[in-house]
């Protein structure tokens, strides 16, 4: 008698132990299968010796699981119950099938919609789309760059971040998506799409102390995906402007010197007062007119700088600051001494200050 009561301390222990570590999701499962066999019986009960009872599916033994699932599933397609005990027992039964039904379908949607949650915020995911930035490195000012790419980039253009962290407020935006990894390997760069990215920008690692050490790293990961993606526009942050040759060397497009770009920003605000006022406006979308690289139109090539300047603001707003012409080995050259008498050409591109891309543009 002793043992029997012991082993009935321990099994209820051992239920009580278990039902604290489920869910309340998985509680509600239980209890409403619980349920749904006690009201089961009910009916069954109720039909089986009535004789307006509906014996041949409520009343009979081998139809008790058999009506239950039609109940739950399809109703009273197999009729209703003789007695009102009965019908009580299957409506009841109904009722807690279809919350049972939701419950279920509830919880797999949630477990579903948390594993890509989660495996996106890991950064496990591979990127299926195309024309997007990749954005390779996290630093502290991370953030700030993705905001600039989605207020300033062709609206619904993806941003994908290849770092081994970033801040999880970023991961849950829409257009924002998160590779872990190092972006010096092919295999993460691939997961990120590379191969069908239309830019990569490259930020300088702020956790690396050395500039050197620093720069080294950024040109190991332009030169990866230089080789992953000859197409893609690259542009890449360094500390050390001595480095921008190694750069030129990987064919990256954009060299960006933070530390030389600041000193002249510097040098010529105090000369110039009000010049980083204007600096602001026209690096900071929303603050005023901005700089856009577009391509001319067709009626504007074999113009020169003299006719194009009053035609482009009189028919659409905006100034020409800078021509953006090829040499004749194909690389870019950007000038903003305009000369009145030059042409402006096929495979040129305009810098032109204004609210926005000019209507009838492209970049």
């Amino acid at each position: 008698m002793l043992t029997r009561l012991a082993f009935i301390r321990r099994l209820r222990h051992a239920t009580q132990a278990l039902w604290g570590r489920l869910g309340v999701n998985s509680k509600l499962l239980l209890g409403s299968v619980g349920l749904l066999v006690c009201l089961s019986l009910l009916t069954y009960v109720a039909e089986m010796d009535d004789p307006a009872g509906n014996r041949e599916y409520y009343g009979s033994p081998g139809m008790v699981i058999y009506s239950l699932l039609i109940l739950v599933f399809s109703g009273f397609d197999i009729g209703m119950p003789g007695t009102a005990l009965g019908r009580l027992g299957a409506i009841a039964t109904l009722m807690v099938g279809v919350l049972l039904i939701t419950t279920i379908t509830a919880d797999l949607a949630s477990r579903a919609i948390s594993h890509i949650l989660d495996m996106q915020k890991r950064g496990v995911r591979r990127v299926a789309f195309g024309g997007h930035i990749v954005i390779c490195n996290w630093s502290s000012r991370g953030k700030r760059v993705v905001r600039r790419f989605l207020d300033q980039a062709d609206s619904g253009t993806q941003i994908v971040v290849v770092a081994h962290s970033m801040e999880p407020e970023m991961v849950h935006h829409p257009q924002v998506h998160f590779v872990s990894g190092d972006p010096t390997d092919e295999d993460v760069l691939s997961r990120a799409g590379i191969e069908r990215a239309a830019a990569a920008a490259i930020l300088s690692r702020s956790d690396i102390a050395s500039s050197s050490s620093a720069d080294a790293y950024s040109i190991l990961v332009a030169m990866t995906v230089k080789h992953r993606n000859p197409d893609a526009f690259t542009c890449c942050e360094i500390r050390n402007p001595r480095n921008a040759k190694h750069l030129r060397l990987a064919n990256v497009d954009e060299v960006v010197c933070s530390v030389e770009m600041g000193d002249a920003v510097m040098v010529q605000a105090a000369l110039n007062p009000g010049l980083t006022q204007l600096l602001a406006q026209v690096l900071h979308s929303g603050d005023g007119a901005a700089i856009h690289r577009v391509k001319p139109r067709p009626e504007h090539e074999g113009l020169t700088v003299a006719e194009l300047l009053p035609r482009l603001y009189l028919e659409h707003g905006c100034v020409l600051v800078g021509i953006d012409h090829p040499d004749r080995g194909g690389a870019a050259h950007v000038t903003t001494s305009l000369r009145p008498g030059d042409v402006i050409e096929a495979g040129h591109h305009l810098f032109v200050l204004s609210d926005g891309i000019p209507e009838g543009f492209q970049r």
